[in-house]
């Protein structure tokens, strides 16, 4: 895609976005951030390593 087929697609101009249309995609996409990780508890994190087969298999070859 070239420079100019880009700036098409985003409604743009080589300059960028006017003041206007930056605070109306502001308005409509939100802050351009990361959203945080959610958290897990640690022992949700050890019950979930009981869910693969392989490490069941391997504990009741303990028994």
């Amino acid at each position: 895609m070239s420079v100019d087929e880009s700036i098409k697609k985003l409604n743009s101009d080589i300059n960028g976005l006017t003041e206007e249309e930056a605070k109306k995609r502001l308005i409509r996409y939100g802050f351009n951030e990361l959203e945080k990780p959610k958290k897990v508890s640690p022992l949700k994190i050890f019950a979930e390593q009981f869910t693969n087969i392989l490490i069941i298999i391997l504990l009741a070859a303990t028994v």
